[in-house]
């Protein structure tokens, strides 16, 4: 839809369709659905990201899963997902296999912007995750959809190691805010 209005006003209309911020008064319903989407999560980790992987709301666990591993205290706000995961201070020493989840997630931000117009946001923060340390080059290009339908995450910590599967939009339209916990699962072997 936001394609859309801007498409509208290159053509000379006015915009159709509302861009509101997710938690303005006109979107407060949504933001109460969200909320007891995630709240619904507990004890597992939910989280709700905007477009751009910034982390809008979490459950209560979300934060207490993280600050087992590093100090969110002192990563300032807005949080970034994809930051957080590449980032060699970030949850990136924790995570198992981390070029394979690495590699996924660009893909996914990939595909996230075929067929859309891609802002300079997301180029900056593709140009961002690129600049991480250990980052191939080979990955700036876009693969074939069916290389990566599902994006496993598995972090270690202490030896114990805890899986985490992260649902793909398998080609589909995205949302612009997705609630990652809808079907994920987190499993902890042996616990």
């Amino acid at each position: 839809m936001r394609e859309r209005n801007a498409l509208l006003l290159a053509a000379g209309y006015a915009p159709l369709y509302s861009d509101a911020a997710w938690n303005s008064d006109e979107m407060k319903s949504v933001s109460r659905a969200l909320e007891r989407m995630i709240a619904q999560h507990e004890p597992y980790p939910a989280i709700v990201m905007d477009r751009y992987w910034n982390v809008l709301l979490t459950n209560n666990a979300a934060p207490r899963f993280f600050n087992g591993f590093i100090d969110m205290s002192a990563r300032a706000p807005p949080r970034n997902m994809l930051h957080l995961m590449f980032d060699p201070k970030g949850m990136r020493p924790f995570v198992a296999g981390w070029e394979v989840l690495a590699k996924a997630l660009i893909q996914r931000v990939h595909r996230e912007a075929v067929g859309h117009i891609v802002d300079q946001k997301t180029k900056d923060l593709v140009t961002d995750l690129l600049a991480y340390p250990d980052v191939q080059p080979d990955w700036r290009a876009p693969e074939r959809l069916s290389a990566l339908p599902m994006i496993p995450m598995s972090f270690v910590k202490d030896g114990a190691l805890m899986n985490y599967f992260f649902p793909d939009h398998h080609g589909r339209d995205p949302p612009d805010h997705r609630c990652a916990g809808t079907s994920n699962r987190m499993h902890v072997p042996g616990r």
